[in-house]
């Protein structure tokens, strides 16, 4: 009797588990988790499941057609993580309206790392014409989003936002999307943005609300972050953000393959766009058809360690800054970067509005269709210090996007009050010579620091001339012969700005030889070897 009731006990206590589990599993072994979610559940609800703040909520390893969630809340100290179990959790449509789905929820991570074999614990591999990959609204908050791979995408890879609407519950003054984290994902293949977070349009934009024309206005957000993720053959820009309007830094990423729809406002490699702030520094942005970095944000913007190359294939331009949304009194700050384009026009300011101290220094630019190298609206807002510009890489003597020791690069630099960049893209404490290095990437070599230099020489053809002014001051320039006889004058003494200056002369009507290139800067000057050699 004893043995018989055990058995229906058994009975009774499993059927009872299968029914209680309905595909939702609490506290179940294996996965170190507070409820599971098996293989044939699509949606998630906090509000039906009861998921309190601190519980870690499993996806069982399957393959879905999508996966939402929503009403999920925990607190700042106790977020709710999603995890994939046991293995890989994938997600693949071509007619459904979304990949994976996050509405209402606040605190909460939505991770890969359930399998320690696996980098990507989860995978959207496809969505239909228009859908994102994953898809975060309806006032989600604080989040953090990593270790996904998102593929073969109708539109964005990662969309994170609550649009404007005529209620006013989600716009402007009633809402803020806080802590937005984005890392270690791999998105590739989409035929939106990579990443594409906050509105676009900080001004707002008319809706028709019950007949009439109000403009209405979209959140903000605070606290961005977007770090360690591969990009890749991305068909609008690679990372775009709006709205961002304090802590915000984009760091780490690497973009390869921007721009592939061609469309002319939508291929840059970075976007940050109306009302974003903050930093942009250490990423890598490679092989697009549009601008590397497209800057419109709300001022404070610094830029700095960043190594675009092979960028802007459409020839237009290599960074576009504008500045009908900044602040007024503030402005953009790009700092040692590596800039490496195929563009005819180098950096186009079209700052004819609010900014002010906008500042360009220690920065490599190559435009390999033109010398154009700056195109500046209103010059006295803008400051432009210790750069080298050039129409190919061979005069600047580079190794890939490395300085090799010939480059006239090395130690050339200046140190930034206010704005220190200790330390350089890879990584390496600045400076590491005699003097801060130009570009992304300080190298290994030291050198007399020389803030004027003619090279190369001996020369056939033409030779570039580099100087710098610390402070504004009266500039002459000329080159001389051996005996002392101007023969070319490149600068007439005029008054000139505290800036970087790039000029070049021609053997054209020069005899081989030895020449002298004088420099006078005020009541100091300095003069530099020349050979011509024909």
């Amino acid at each position: 009797m004893e043995k018989l009731n055990s058995i229906l006990s058994y009975l009774f206590n499993a059927v009872f588990f299968l029914f209680a589990c309905s595909g939702f599993c609490y506290g179940a072994s294996g996965c170190n988790c507070d409820f599971i979610i098996e293989e044939n559940i699509l949606y998630v609800d906090g509000n039906t499941l009861k998921i309190t703040p601190g519980s870690t909520v499993c996806i069982k390893s399957s393959v879905k057609k999508y996966l939402g969630f929503a009403n999920i809340h925990g607190t700042a100290d106790n977020p709710v993580i999603i995890i994939n179990c046991g293995g890989k959790v994938t997600v693949k449509n071509n007619d459904w309206y979304y990949g994976i789905r996050i509405n209402n929820c606040s605190h909460f991570r939505l991770t890969g790392t359930g399998e320690s074999k696996l980098t990507y614990g989860f995978a959207v591999m496809q969505t239909g014409e228009q859908i994102p990959g994953v898809s975060i609204g309806m006032m989600s908050t604080d989040m953090e989003i990593d270790h996904i791979e998102i593929a073969n995408t109708g539109f964005a890879g990662i969309l994170a936002k609550t649009d404007p609407d005529c209620s006013g519950i989600p716009n402007r003054g009633n809402f803020v999307q806080k802590n937005t984290f984005i890392h270690n994902n791999y998105i590739h293949n989409t035929k939106g943005e990579g990443v594409y977070l906050g509105f676009p349009h900080y001004r707002g934009v008319f809706k028709d609300c019950n007949g009439a024309s109000v403009r209405v206005f979209p959140h903000d957000l605070i606290g961005v972050r977007v770090y360690n993720n591969l990009l890749e053959n991305i068909g609008r820009e690679g990372i775009q953000v709006g709205c961002a309007t304090s802590d915000v830094k984009i760091y780490s990423n690497k973009i390869e393959n921007y721009g592939r729809n061609n469309d002319k406002y939508q291929s840059a490699g970075v976007h940050l766009s109306t009302g974003t702030t903050g930093e942009l520094f250490n990423n890598m942005v490679a092989d697009g058809s549009g601008p590397g970095l497209w800057l419109n944000g709300a001022g404070d913007n610094f830029v700095y360690n960043n190594v675009f190359t092979g960028i802007a294939k459409n020839g237009d331009m290599a960074i576009l800054l504008e500045d009908s949304m900044v602040t007024p009194g503030k402005g953009y700050h790009l700092i040692n970067n590596t800039i490496l384009s195929e563009a005819s026009s180098g950096v186009v300011l079209n700052n004819n509005f609010n900014s002010s101290g906008n500042e360009f220094i220690n920065n490599i630019l190559v435009t390999t269709r033109g010398n154009n190298f700056f195109s500046v609206a209103n010059p006295d807002s803008w400051r432009e210090v210790a750069n080298i510009s050039a129409e190919n890489t061979e005069e600047l003597y580079l190794d890939g996007f490395m300085l090799s020791d010939k480059s006239p690069m090395i130690d050339t630099g200046i140190e930034v009050p206010g704005m220190p960049v200790p330390d350089d893209y890879v990584g390496n404490k600045r400076p590491r010579g005699n003097g801060i290095d130009i570009g992304a990437i300080e190298s290994p070599y030291a050198k007399e620091v020389d803030d004027f230099s003619v090279y190369p020489s001996p020369f056939a053809g033409e030779a570039k001339i580099v100087f710098f002014l610390k402070e504004d001051s009266e500039v002459s320039l000329g080159l001389y012969d051996a005996r002392g006889v101007l023969v070319k004058e490149i600068i007439p003494a005029k008054k000139m700005y505290s800036m970087s200056y790039n000029y070049s002369i021609s053997d054209t009507d020069l005899s081989s030889g030895v020449y002298f290139c004088r420099l006078q800067r005020g009541k100091k000057f300095k003069a530099k070897k020349v050979v011509v050699q024909k």
